[in-house]
């Protein structure tokens, strides 16, 4: 499902952005427990499905928060400086800065593809989910995570009024825009993006009420 396509710029966000996200103080409980939650689970994910020597890529990675055990990781991203509190960090091996839609990384050339809550900011998502595919070796796993973002859902509800609170009655910019956010995923919206891209789907589930992760296989 399609909504508005709002004006946030990207690239203008701060490097730390993401870093700070775990930070109760800056952000709050909620929301630190949130994004401590889904790269805690991002990680438990890609640990599961990596061995030595594979070749991974984050796509829209900000600066790899997730990665706290260090996986080599190459990162792909536009905000170059997130990228580079990556790097410093050492959360990733090299990155690449490049649009999702055109990445230039060659055709089957990695193992593990990692795409977490970037689909809904992207107004041409199957051209996005199609470079993916192409970058992917055969066999090759995707891990995607989605917010669960459907009427009545938790996040939903929570989100809707976060950004009414935030933008509306403070006035902040992003939020007012609902942080870029113009595609909208449930269960059954997410398994037919995933298969329309010719993905096939090993597991897609709710985690804590709020996202939706999938691991998939190209064939």
């Amino acid at each position: 499902m399609k909504n508005r396509q709002v004006p946030v710029d990207y690239e203008e966000v701060g490097a730390k952005f993401y870093d700070e996200q775990t930070d109760s103080k800056k952000v709050g409980s909620f929301r630190a427990w949130y994004h401590t939650a889904r790269y805690s689970e991002m990680r438990r994910l890609v640990n599961a499905n990596y061995k030595k020597g594979l070749r991974v890529v984050d796509l829209g990675c900000g600066s790899c928060v997730w990665n706290t055990t260090k996986i080599p990781v190459l990162g792909v991203d536009v905000n170059e400086e997130m990228l580079k509190v990556g790097v410093k960090s050492k959360r990733l091996a090299s990155y690449r800065k490049a649009s999702i839609y055109q990445t230039g990384l060659p055709g089957n050339s990695q193992d593990l593809a990692i795409l977490s809550e970037v689909l809904e900011h992207l107004p041409d998502y199957p051209a996005a989910l199609k470079e993916i595919r192409r970058i992917l070796k055969p066999n090759g796993k995707f891990i995607i995570t989605v917010p669960y973002d459907v009427p009545l859902s938790p996040f939903f509800f929570l989100f809707n009024l976060h950004c009414l609170l935030r933008g509306h009655v403070l006035g902040d910019k992003y939020y007012k825009n609902f942080c870029g956010h113009v595609n909208h995923f449930g269960r059954a919206s997410l398994r037919k993006a995933l298969h329309n891209s010719g993905f096939k789907i090993e597991k897609l589930y709710i985690f804590n009420g709020f996202l939706l992760h999938a691991v998939c296989q190209k064939p």
